[in-house]
């Protein structure tokens, strides 16, 4: 596990704004006031329901931007997600086909890093059980 400085925002989306085809008016609300906010060492979330107070149980998004430094070296980046989720780091897009209406799936990408980086994950959940798991690991 290598922590990361994860600050998260949650977003309520709907049909002018559907992640899946308004792609400029998601943006524009990922711009927008958050219903909640969050800072944490983990990305680690899976709920059946409302995860908050105040929070819908469907139809949000999800946008987690951080920082982590590592030792130059190869690493595993893992990203479990129900619905749909895109994970940039330092400004490349690294996973892009999960942008989907789906079940729990999980997407791996190897990397090369070393030093300080920044990481960017953007994520939407449509309707039922939702998840979100994002970690980084040194490649064995």
């Amino acid at each position: 596990f290598i922590p990361i400085d994860w600050n998260v925002k949650w977003f309520q989306w709907n049909d002018s704004n559907d992640p899946r085809t308004k792609e400029t008016e998601f943006q524009k609300l990922l711009q927008s006031v958050p219903l909640k906010t969050e800072q944490t060492n983990r990305l680690s979330y899976s709920w059946s329901g409302s995860f908050g107070k105040d929070m819908p149980r469907d139809k949000f998004a999800t946008l987690a931007e951080g920082t982590f430094e590592v030792a130059s070296g190869n690493y595993q980046l893992n990203v479990t997600t129900d619905d749909g989720a895109r994970v940039w780091i330092d400004d490349q897009l690294i996973i892009k086909n999960a942008w989907k209406y789906q079940g729990p799936t999980t997407y791996t990408a190897e990397l090369k890093l070393g030093g300080k980086h920044r990481i960017r994950v953007e994520h939407f959940e449509i309707d039922g059980f939702a998840m979100l798991r994002v970690d980084l690991q040194p490649k064995k």
